[in-house]
């Protein structure tokens, strides 16, 4: 008899990024059942096989049962199930389409000190987005006066005081 060592999680993904549903048993098993629920069907528990497509991917290695759908999109929202034999495992999906956006602003001027670097640095909600920076609309290109870095969801712009020039 099998059992499901890891269930399926709740998942949040956001929108044309790859979604990854993995199960986990505590016998190797040749195949595995996926099903999905539509949430916004007007037969919610009424769910529907997925078939191996273009869409859908499923992967079984050993003891690991995996659904990847490459793309996902707000079609994709909903409950999966995956049923190995007797066990069976749901967990929720939820696609977000969430717009870049600054959660801290460039300030408005900053006030530069004699023989120290500038360091500015801007926040936005979405990991390891680069942000463009520009002076006076044009691109400000990485060289030997500018360094750029990116931590997460944090971008940060030095002009190292060495190299500051009056026209910058």
């Amino acid at each position: 008899m099998i059992h499901i060592t890891q269930p399926l999680v709740d998942t949040r993904v956001e929108q044309g990024k790859p979604l990854r549903l993995v199960v986990e048993t505590s016998q190797p098993s040749s195949e595995a059942i996926w099903f999905k629920t539509d949430i916004y069907s007007t037969a919610p528990n009424q769910a529907k096989k997925l078939d191996e497509s273009g869409k859908y991917h499923m992967i079984t290695q050993g003891t690991r049962h995996i659904l990847i759908i490459p793309n996902a999109t707000a079609d994709d929202n909903g409950e999966y199930i995956c049923r190995i034999q007797n066990a069976m495992t749901r967990a929720q999906v939820q696609v977000t389409n969430e717009d870049l956006q600054f959660i801290r602003r460039l300030p408005q001027s900053i006030d530069v000190i004699g023989g120290r670097d500038i360091i500015i640095e801007c926040e936005m909600n979405k990991i390891d987005t680069q942000a463009i920076w520009k002076k006076d609309n044009e691109f400000i290109r990485v060289n030997f006066f500018f360094v750029f870095f990116l931590f997460k969801i944090i971008s940060i712009f030095i002009l190292e005081s060495t190299k500051i020039s009056s026209n910058f």
